[in-house]
């Protein structure tokens, strides 16, 4: 059993916190089997879409097509520690299923998820499988998330205001604001851990904790795992433009609505199970039928 006060205290202090053995063997093979019924339903679009190595690069929201595999937090001591951070209850937002390791550089995810109020937010990694150095485990800049960005912000807005609110703009404010609190964690000399983990661990990252996938030593090895992304029920979400320019009005509730599972609420915030993006920008997408 998780000490939930216990966690909640290392998720403030260090920005993240690892909770062992958090989800049930059952809940772990409900989900599995949840999985495997999506890709052999939609197998087509899923072969399409593995990498060289044949692994499944990013499924998102695959949650909305399965009860089971959103009872990897609900099922677990994961919703009690973010209900514990946010001092509310808290719901699935979106999510994230990859087959292998994201190697996606250090990063924090704010600016992507920025919430009114702000921070409003927690990243849960769920492990499908043991992740390590040979399948690229998570890797986190342990303390980041008290690096302050005030400036940071502001300079990348004033960056902003030069052009229209374009895909490219968005992604050069991005790499701006993301190299910006990488030398500033390189400046402090904060440390860099990766956590290796077995199938049935979670862990819980604050919003403004620099964190990314690590790259493995096995080429093509398997790395099985769900991130959810979850917010207090109501809490809206804004968009990276929100992020840097903060003149920019915020509702105050979300303008989604929740289903419920077993007590529990799901936000509704598409129809649509989808795809990895291609080089040209598209992507393939399952409507979900309800």
């Amino acid at each position: 059993m998780n000490d939930i006060t216990k966690l909640t205290a290392e998720y403030q202090e260090r920005g993240f916190c690892v909770l062992k053995q958090a989800v049930s063997h059952r809940t772990l093979v409900a989900a599995d089997i949840a999985i495997k019924s999506f890709a052999a339903d939609h197998m087509l679009t899923w072969r399409k879409n593995l990498d060289p190595d044949g692994l499944m690069r990013r499924v998102t929201n695959m949650h909305l097509m399965s009860t089971a595999i959103c009872d990897l937090v609900f099922n677990s001591s994961a919703i009690d520690v973010a209900d514990e951070v946010f001092g509310a209850r808290a719901a699935i937002y979106t999510s994230l299923f990859f087959e292998g390791g994201s190697q996606q550089p250090i990063h924090r995810d704010a600016p992507y998820f920025h919430t009114n109020p702000v921070n409003s937010f927690v990243g849960c990694w769920v492990a499908l499988e043991d992740a390590d150095d040979t399948n690229g485990a998570l890797e986190v800049v342990v303390g980041g998330h008290r690096i302050g960005d005030a400036d940071l912000i502001v300079a990348c807005n004033n960056l902003g205001r030069e052009k229209n609110k374009t895909h490219q703009q968005e992604a050069l404010l991005w790499e701006k604001y993301q190299k910006g609190i990488s030398e500033e964690a390189l400046r402090r000399a904060l440390e860099h851990r990766v956590i290796n983990v077995e199938r049935g661990d979670v862990i819980i990252w604050h919003p403004l904790l620099p964190h990314g996938g690590s790259t493995p030593t096995q080429v093509g090895k398997s790395r099985r795992s769900l991130v959810f992304h979850l917010t207090p029920e109501g809490v809206p979400v804004g968009s990276l433009f929100h992020f840097f320019d903060r003149a920019q009005p915020m509702p105050r509730r979300a303008s989604w609505g929740y289903r419920k599972h077993n007590g529990r609420s799901v936000a509704e915030v598409g129809n649509s199970v989808q795809f990895a993006h291609r080089g040209d920008g598209t992507r393939d997408e399952i409507t979900i039928r309800r």
